[in-house]
């Protein structure tokens, strides 16, 4: 049976349980800083990790790229946001980490195939 790319990459970095365990501290910090400017090389630094053990473990336990897994946490949050306030999509895209309101509109709909109006409309309270 082949090695699925997940297997491979935890076996080619060799993560340990303890680098597993960063990799959760790594997803935690995401989750309560995904507003922020975050780069691989900061995250790995504040969970003490090589950026390619990162990568590799955040790819094993999300199924995602780390930057896929860091915008799909900004979409959920603007999601919320969209459907609980009625702040302007612009501070939305701002309080989500996006740095412009069109870049969070392009990627909220290549995922969502609505904008973020749109999903305001159809969801929101």
């Amino acid at each position: 049976m082949p090695i699925r790319s997940n297997e491979a990459s935890l076996e080619l970095f060799r993560l340990t349980p303890r680098d597993l365990r960063r990799v959760e501290r790594a997803i935690e910090y995401i989750q309560c800083n995904y507003s922020e400017k975050l780069s691989v090389e900061h995250i790995a630094m504040e969970v003490r990790l090589s950026k390619e053990k990162l990568q590799a473990g955040i790819q094993h336990k999300t199924k995602l790229t780390l930057h896929e897994y860091l915008v799909s946490v900004r979409i959920e949050k603007s999601k919320d946001l969209l459907t609980k306030t009625e702040l302007p999509i612009k501070a939305i895209a701002d309080s989500t980490g996006f740095k412009k309101a069109g870049h969070f509109c392009d990627v909220f709909k290549a995922l969502n195939s609505v904008t973020p109006s749109q999903f305001r409309f159809q969801f929101g309270e």
